[in-house]
């Protein structure tokens, strides 16, 4: 029981339990009665005013497991706690040039054929893993691997991870004002690992509005330059 003729104060971070540790900004940190709450800072940071006492706290955020920690709070005291949050572990689907975007996705047996099948049929989920296959992975325009509608997180990204050389090229498609995409992100806490991109003007092209996403051991060359005469030229490869 807390004695509530005294109070102190627990303060920290709290961030993902995944490579980087990202702070988690927008966390919930409350007494697990809930009568004392508050939310995490852009930096990560909490700060609670508590009765003296021995609480357990509780750090809850989407699509991580919530945390708990015991905290002394002494007299006019400030206790430094920091929780680490870990993410679902998530689905992993599979991709092949030869597999069926009609199919599960959840086994090589099962893979689909496109790269961006799960997003497309907004099935993938924060923690998700695509693994695409070796070989070439024909686009049907110039838009590339449009990725519009699963968004993950910075503690529990999806992620999209090629196994071997996977070879995006858009060199034979047409280009309207010679736009053209490998990558086109319109989503928040995605990871694109590992792909080989050419022919285009964007190899990964993230949306304005995006965050979160990560781009790691990608290959892009015999990149396009924009058409400089266009109204909204973006003229840059990258």
């Amino acid at each position: 029981p807390f004695d509530l003729t005294f109070i102190g104060t627990v303060n920290g971070k709290v961030t993902a339990n995944v490579p980087g540790h990202p702070i988690l900004a927008g966390a919930t940190v409350r007494t697990l009665d809930g009568s004392k709450s508050t939310v995490t800072d852009s930096y990560g940071n909490y700060s609670l005013i508590l009765p003296v006492g021995t609480p357990t706290i509780e750090a809850i955020y989407p699509n991580t497991t919530p945390a708990q920690a015991a905290v002394t709070i002494t007299t006019g005291g400030v206790t430094t706690q920091n929780i680490e949050l870990t993410p679902y572990s998530g689905v992993t689907y599979y991709v092949l040039p030869s597999g069926d975007d009609s199919a599960d996705g959840r086994t090589s047996a099962t893979a689909w054929r496109t790269i961006g099948n799960g997003d497309a049929r907004t099935l993938l989920l924060p923690g998700d893993t695509v693994i695409v296959a070796t070989g070439a992975y024909p686009q049907s325009d110039s838009s590339g691997v449009r990725l519009a509608n699963c968004s993950g997180s910075a503690a529990s990204p999806i992620t999209y991870k090629a196994v071997g050389r996977v070879l995006i090229d858009q060199t034979g498609i047409p280009k309207p004002n010679r736009e053209s995409y490998g990558f086109q992100v319109a989503v928040s806490g995605v990871a694109i690992d590992g792909f080989e991109i050419a022919g285009c003007q964007w190899a990964v092209y993230l949306g304005v509005d995006t965050h979160d996403n990560t781009v790691a051991n990608c290959v892009m060359h015999d990149l396009v330059p924009g058409d400089p005469t266009a109204t909204d030229p973006h003229g840059w490869c990258g």
